[in-house]
């Protein structure tokens, strides 16, 4: 962990940062499965659940996949559950697509904004600082959100994936706001809960990369990615200022 200079920009990115969005994929899928447990009972929730997740692992861990996928939430996991049910021996296309819709619907009714977010971009805002939310997917769901979540005005600029034509961790994103905002890499934070993205990119450019760990995970060994610091919930910014 470095000395934090105070910046004059932060970006931050809006799924599992400012909202809770895909935490837990584990007890999600057991939730969804346990309403469908008549129709795979040869095999069991916690076996299909199981077998979900590993094809999902396999689907993200490509950034071809990752990148297309993520335009299409709910193609790619008919996809993935497609690839569960043959591995499973399961042949119901029928079930695999009810199954992607009702898991695309629950996590809409659990998603919900993390506490104080409102209040510590209003905070920030009133500091003088120029905030970006950065967001990768498509337009129409990111912006669904962020109206839902009363975000949009709390920002001096929103760019996402889908309509901006490219996504973190691409230098692009991060090169095309600092220059809007008229701010150098090290006048710059960028805040996000994907090490990757929102940590290493940024910091290959100078900027200051904090993670937001709000469901407190290890920081991992084996990626050597140290971020600059480390952050349950995004109003401990203001204890960095």
């Amino acid at each position: 962990m470095t000395a934090m200079a105070p910046p004059k920009a932060i970006f931050l990115d809006l799924d599992d940062t400012l909202i809770f969005c895909n935490g837990r994929p584990e007890q999600a899928w057991q939730v969804v499965l346990a309403g469908f447990a008549d129709r795979i009972d040869h095999c069991g929730v916690t076996e299909v659940r199981d077998a979900v997740m590993a094809a999902s692992r396999w689907f993200w861990s490509d950034p071809t996949r990752h990148r297309t996928g993520r335009l299409d939430v709910l193609a790619a996991r008919r996809t993935i559950i497609g690839n569960a049910f043959v591995a499973l021996g399961i042949d119901d296309d029928e079930l695999a697509d009810t199954l992607a819709r009702e898991f695309n619907a629950h996590r809409k009714r659990e998603m919900h904004l993390h506490t104080g977010v409102h209040e510590t971009l209003d905070a920030l805002a009133s500091r003088g600082l120029r905030l970006a939310l950065v967001t990768n997917g498509a337009g129409g769901p990111q912006r669904e959100k962020i109206e839902r979540f009363d975000l949009g005005h709390r920002f001096d600029h929103i760019l996402i994936e889908g309509e901006f034509g490219v996504g973190k961790p691409e230098p692009r994103v991060y090169e095309f706001l600092m220059e809007l905002f008229g701010v150098g890499a090290d006048q710059t934070w960028m805040v996000g809960d994907n090490l990757e993205w929102e940590v290493a990119a940024p910091q290959r450019l100078g900027i200051r990369g904090i993670w937001c760990n709000p469901l407190g995970a290890p920081l991992p060994a084996d990626k050597g990615i140290r971020p600059d610091h480390v952050i349950g919930g995004v109003p401990e910014l203001l204890a960095l200022l």
